[in-house]
């Protein structure tokens, strides 16, 4: 038990070490290293963890968002991570809602999961990425910053976005160092 509170420990000081690096990127802006821009067919899947209801709105997705990474530290679950189906760590924003120009939606942070449990699901929200094609963009990168000027060049492109489910998925090395993100936004099939 020591050892996954430890490697789970370690993978979130990862996380708040490029949270706090952002800014620093941010002046340099300096482009994101995207290895690779593709459309992908994916199969469903389910991410179970926690989440919340945020929005755009005086950047309130921000904090939410590091409340969330906050929340799955100090509520280390064995189950959820013995359960997991890789090492990556999701984050899903979904539910998209406009009211009065303000873009609200849920974000999901949690681990991908081959089959959830009924106590998982009593435990944690659960979320099915359904089936679908995804514009895919890997960035490498060792700070949040590389994932926000990623998203920047994603609201620039012509991309037909079906505002379904669109979530990245952290990768991170041996030393629990972040190593790459990939971002999938859902598209309509017809967007090639």
């Amino acid at each position: 038990m020591k050892q996954f509170k430890s490697f789970f420990f370690k993978t979130l000081l990862a996380s708040l070490v490029f949270t706090q690096f952002t800014t620093a990127c941010v002046m340099v802006k300096k482009e994101p290293e995207v290895e690779k821009k593709e459309f992908v067919n994916l199969e469903s899947f389910h991410i179970v963890g926690y989440s919340l209801r945020t929005s755009y709105e005086d950047e309130k997705h921000a904090n939410d968002i590091e409340k969330l990474w906050n929340h799955l530290e100090e509520n280390f679950d064995a189950q959820l991570f013995h359960s997991r189906a890789n090492d990556k760590i999701y984050v899903v924003t979904y539910n998209f809602t406009e009211i009065n120009g303000t873009e609200s939606f849920d974000v999901l942070l949690g681990y991908k999961v081959d089959n959830p449990s009924s106590s998982l699901k009593s435990k944690f929200i659960s979320v099915k990425i359904p089936s679908s094609r995804y514009y895919k963009q890997l960035v490498k990168g060792t700070s949040e910053g590389s994932v926000v000027k990623a998203w920047e060049q994603i609201f620039k492109t012509d991309i037909n976005r079906s505002y379904k489910y669109d979530f990245e998925a952290y990768s991170f090395n041996k030393d629990f160092e972040m190593e790459n993100v990939e971002i999938f936004v859902s598209v309509f099939v017809k967007d090639q």
